[in-house]
């Protein structure tokens, strides 16, 4: 496990520390001669120069909380595919953590005849199941938000990109203490999200959350069913006393 986390960690320090032109489009700036220095001809400041973009600066801008960066990424829709992938590996993460969680309580659980299976099928089902969730939410976020007059950056492809951005730290839930700092940071970076795309309060915020989790999780029903009917439930509990055996849950 130590193995598999290392490259992740560095993945974070190499995006957090290097240099903002390292795999842009654009060079890394070429040192500057001595410019004189002008002579001020009025009260206005000289403008700033032009934010740095490109696939890492507007990461790291998301992940840093910057409203700039997000809006950046939501008009931008070839950031969907990159959304997409960071949406399965955030889920495959979760997956891996609830492998973990289940082969721990298993061992606590076998003292009292109780087995637990979350074998590949289940593993399978899980992850299939908490990605179409995700797509499905985030979608249903979307229009929801705009039917509540939110103000329009960019199309559901772009907003999709930007939602794969946001939640990317949730790869780390492998570790179970970052894992739980990487969820409370990425719950910040998602009321940020929504101030800095659709312009919605803490409170407008929560409530759109809400009404999508539950319009998502209704949407979800027949998903679900077709799923367990497959054989691709979540887990399976039994609890046996000597040779009597009995299936107490299987979804």
């Amino acid at each position: 496990m130590v193995g598999f986390m290392l490259p992740l960690i560095k993945f974070f320090i190499f995006l957090f520390f290097s240099p903002s032109y390292i795999m842009e489009d654009t060079p890394p700036p070429a040192p500057e001669a001595p410019k004189a220095v002008p002579t001020p001809t009025g009260p206005s400041q000289a403008p700033a120069g032009p934010a740095q973009t490109g696939f890492v600066a507007d990461l790291k801008g998301v992940l840093t909380r910057d409203g700039a960066a997000m809006v950046r990424v939501a008009k931008n829709p070839k950031y969907f595919t990159y959304g997409l992938l960071f949406m399965v590996l955030a889920q495959v993460a979760n997956v891996v953590s609830q492998w973990m969680a289940m082969s721990e309580a298993n061992e606590f659980a076998a003292a009292f005849g109780v087995d637990i299976t979350y074998g590949p099928m289940e593993m399978i089902g899980s992850g299939l199941t908490g990605f179409l969730m995700g797509l499905i939410m985030v979608c249903v976020l979307y229009f929801l938000s705009l039917k509540f007059k939110g103000t329009k950056q960019g199309d559901l492809k772009g907003f999709i990109g930007l939602y794969g951005f946001m939640i990317l730290p949730m790869v780390l839930n492998v570790i179970p203490v970052v894992g739980l700092v990487a969820a409370i940071w990425v719950l910040v970076l998602y009321f940020m999200m929504m101030k800095s795309v659709f312009g919605f309060g803490f409170w407008k915020t929560v409530g759109v959350s809400i009404l999508s989790a539950i319009l998502a999780g209704i949407a979800m029903i027949p998903i679900a069913l077709l799923f367990a009917a497959v054989g691709l439930g979540d887990a399976s509990f039994s609890y046996s006393i000597g040779d009597i055996s009995t299936d107490l849950l299987n979804y």
